[in-house]
């Protein structure tokens, strides 16, 4: 106003009203953007000829859309010269949640995971051999059994448990043994021998 009083006009429903409070010296003007819209009426419509009739006529009456029930008004609102927005928590919320964002968020952490456990497992094979690779394949595949089972109640016919059975006895087939105590002082002996001719 005229003494510097900060004001609001709110229960606007109209550009009428807008025009009548922003020649006033309003600092802000309210259209009630949702409430609008409950009753077949563009709120966000509003907001845009508020907009062009302040800047038609040199308004310095700033905009605050209220009410706003939905991301797309809030943008839109924002789009269409609105200075301030009025909204509940819950629409707050959702305007930085997105579908495909939540979708590369999901991929990214995936990705990482899967590097990092890549890396360690090369680490591990670097330490213990290419046999250790074999081998981990195959408990892989006896864990995703035992754990389909545990969780997801998943029953296996006699052909799964053959295959399991012979891919164990594979395992201990080509699982290194050390060398007996005997066999290691008969190599002993022969080495001696051989030292002393």
């Amino acid at each position: 106003s005229e003494e510097g009083v900060k004001t609001n006009v709110t229960l606007c429903f109209s550009a009428a009203q807008a025009a009548m409070a922003g020649l006033a010296g309003a600092t802000y003007i309210s259209p009630f953007v949702g409430r609008m819209n409950d009753n077949s009426f563009s709120g966000v419509e509003l907001v845009r000829a508020i907009s062009g009739l302040y800047c038609a006529q040199g308004i310095q009456t700033k905009i605050l859309a209220a009410s706003l029930r939905d991301v797309h008004h809030v943008s839109r609102c924002l789009m269409y010269g609105a200075g301030v927005v009025t909204l509940p928590s819950t629409v707050f919320d959702k305007m930085y949640k997105h579908a495909l964002t939540d979708a590369g968020l999901a991929i990214f952490g995936i990705s990482s995971i899967s590097a990092i456990a890549y890396t360690l497992y090369i680490y591990v094979i670097k330490i213990t051999g290419p046999l250790f690779a074999s081998q981990s394949a195959y408990v892989v595949t006896l864990a995703g059994v035992f754990w389909g089972m545990a969780i997801f109640d998943e029953e296996h016919s006699l052909w799964v448990w053959a295959s399991l059975l012979s891919m164990m006895a594979g395992l201990a087939l080509v699982t290194p043994r050390r060398k007996s105590a005997g066999l290691r002082s008969s190599d002993g002996l022969r080495l001696e021998r051989g030292n002393s001719s």
